[in-house]
């Protein structure tokens, strides 16, 4: 199992371009959704829209959202 809250997270891409190149920290997640704190401003992400770099205890992916869609507790990395 994977869970991904405390990790950070940079979008590579995703619909809405003033969120392009943004790092935060995963604060929540659910089946398709992440929310990320950016500062103190906290924005949730469908995940299937964008593309992310993800650094998880100290391994850096770069994954499709469509492939973390889906329950955490069920996801295998």
């Amino acid at each position: 199992m994977v869970d991904l809250i405390g990790a950070k997270v940079t979008i590579l891409s995703y619909p809405d371009s003033s969120l392009l190149s943004k790092t935060g920290v995963i604060i929540d997640e659910t089946y398709k959704t992440l929310v990320v704190g950016f500062d103190k401003r906290k924005v949730r992400l469908l995940k299937e829209n964008g593309i992310y770099a993800i650094n998880f205890k100290g391994r850096f992916f770069v994954v499709s959202g469509i492939k973390l869609v889906g329950k955490p507790e069920k996801r295998w990395m």
